[in-house]
């Protein structure tokens, strides 16, 4: 039963993709460390990036988000470190029209040529989680995440929905919305077989699942999304139904 749901959400989200009105199509770049140089061409506006640690994943993604939206990248954990030299090109495709950038990487900065208006959303989903169980060992009390904020409950849909990825049969599931540190997070409240427990005491591949789609249910429409290491924390099993 989940190995056709999977199957089918694959297919739908295949073509569903075929109609995005933008996409990627190309990034070239030069000297950049741990990559070199080369070319690479997407084929499809929904791409997975794989290989095996110290391949250069991160670093490709860091490039990307370079040249896409070189005001928000810099001063981001990693990305100097990383684009400390090189250069990099890309061309992206956005309703019609074809639109190519360019950015330059010293020790200091990223400087960048581009100017539009495609909402840029990239996603750490290893550290961002990390950062947020960090904060609730920091500070663990229940009111620095309620109190004072509102929240909504998940309709019927949305509850499926998380169900699904979180491999967990909830009765209902609240969202609060925090901000900390100039960054903004989620905070769950579920009820499960009789109990109720949140982001502080929930399992880190469970909240890893909640958090990924929380980041991509809030995405702007038609934006870009890059997104690192969404497998972190999730575990590998056999298809099955719900816990």
């Amino acid at each position: 039963m989940r190995s056709a749901e999977v199957a089918k959400n694959r297919s739908d989200l295949l073509k569903a993709a075929a109609k995005w009105p933008t996409r990627i199509e190309r990034l070239e770049f030069e000297g950049v460390p741990n990559l070199g140089s080369g070319e690479l061409t997407f084929d499809s506006p929904l791409s997975v990036l794989c290989g095996t640690n110290g391949a250069g994943k991160t670093t490709l993604l860091r490039c990307l988000w370079a040249v896409l939206d070189p005001n928000h990248v810099a001063g981001t954990p990693g990305t100097i470190r990383k684009l400390r030299g090189g250069k990099a090109n890309l061309e992206i495709w956005r309703h019609g029209k074809s639109l190519s950038f360019a950015s330059i990487f010293t020790e200091d900065e990223v400087a960048g040529d581009a100017e539009h208006e495609i909402p840029i959303v990239h996603i750490d989903a290893s550290g961002d989680v990390l950062w947020q169980i960090n904060t609730y060992d920091m500070y663990p009390g229940l009111e620095n995440y309620t109190e004072g904020l509102g929240h909504y409950d998940l309709d019927a849909g949305e509850l499926e929905t998380v169900r699904f990825l979180a491999r967990r049969n909830y009765d209902s599931v609240a969202v609060y919305e925090s901000e900390f540190q100039d960054r903004s997070f989620p905070f769950f409240s579920v009820s499960y077989a009789d109990g109720v427990y949140d982001s502080r005491t929930m399992g880190t591949g469970e909240l890893a699942a909640l958090f990924l789609w929380w980041a991509l249910k809030r995405a702007e429409k038609n934006s870009i999304l890059l997104v690192e290491e969404p497998e972190s924390f999730l575990s590998p099993v056999k298809p099955s139904s719900s816990a």
